[in-house]
């Protein structure tokens, strides 16, 4: 399995980027590939068993994602489970830390 890996470094608290993430729903608000983002059907707005619809800047592409993990304040684990790309088995995680914290390997 391959693994990537991206860090930034944000000028804000953890428990301000936290609040931003966990806004489920609307991740097209800092993804800057995401043409819109929105809730699917009967799932819990966020937290375990949520789900999305990404719609990509292409106008073409699209992909459902639902959460598999969730660690309030910390991070979340998405699986992608339907789209028009051709991938699978794709899983991603968010996480947050304070600055100079190590972060864990999820």
């Amino acid at each position: 399995m391959t693994t990537l890996r991206a860090e930034r470094d944000i000028a804000a608290s953890a428990g301000v980027v936290w609040t931003l993430l966990k806004d489920f729903q609307h991740i097209d608000a800092f993804n800057p590939n995401l043409s819109r983002s929105f809730h699917l059907g009967d799932a819990p707005l966020e937290g375990l068993g949520a789900e999305r619809r990404c719609e990509l800047k292409d106008g073409r592409n699209w992909i459902e994602e639902r959460v598999i993990d969730w660690r309030p304040g910390e991070s979340y684990t998405v699986e992608i489970y339907a789209g028009t790309m051709p991938i699978r088995d794709v899983r991603t995680t968010l996480a947050v830390s304070p600055h100079g914290a190590v972060s864990r390997a999820v």
